[in-house]
C-alpha cells in the first residue's frame, strides 16, 4: 500500500517508517483543544478570558504511543496552536519533526529547536528517530 501524506515531507517520513517496518497510522485521531481567540471578549461580562474549542489532527501515530507532527514552515500561528494542543491534551505524547532547523524570524536569533527546548517539547530534525517508534 502506498502512503499518501499531504506534503512531500510527510510522504518522505511515511516511506521511512514503512522501510523501518514500523506500523503507524496517519491522521487517525482528532483531538480537541482550547485556544484564546485574538482580542476576544465576552459579550455578557466583558471578560477577556474567552476560549474556543477547536479540532487538531496530528500526523503520525506510532506503536510506542508517540504522536508526531511533521512541520516544514513553523509560523507564529502554528506555534501558538501547538502550545494550546499540548496544554489541552497533557496525557498525549506529541512531538515535532522539522524538515529543517530554520530560524524563527529574520533576526536569526532562535531556531525551531531552541523554541522547542524553551517550551519543553521533544523534537527531531529531518526524520523520526528510531527510539520514538
Amino acid at each position: 500500500m502506498k502512503f499518501k501524506g499531504k506534503s512531500k515531507f510527510e510522504i518522505r517520513l511515511g516511506k521511512e517508517l514503512t522501510k523501518m517496518k514500523v506500523k503507524f497510522s496517519y491522521e487517525s485521531e482528532k483531538w480537541e483543544y482550547k485556544i484564546k481567540p485574538y482580542n476576544a471578549t465576552c459579550s455578557a461580562c466583558g471578560s477577556d478570558e474567552v476560549y474556543e474549542t477547536r479540532i487538531y489532527t496530528p500526523d503520525f501515530f506510532l506503536p510506542s504511543g508517540v504522536v508526531v507532527e511533521a512541520k516544514g514552515n513553523f509560523t507564529p500561528k502554528m506555534r501558538t496552536k501547538i502550545k494550546a494542543v499540548i496544554k489541552s491534551n497533557p496525557s498525549k505524547d506529541l512531538r515535532i519533526v522539522f524538515m529543517q532547523d530554520n530560524f524563527l524570524t529574520t533576526n536569526r536569533k532562535k531556531r525551531y529547536s531552541g523554541w522547542c527546548k524553551q517550551q519543553g517539547i521533544k523534537y527531531a530534525i529531518g526524520s523520526i528517530p528510531e527510539e520514538w517508534t
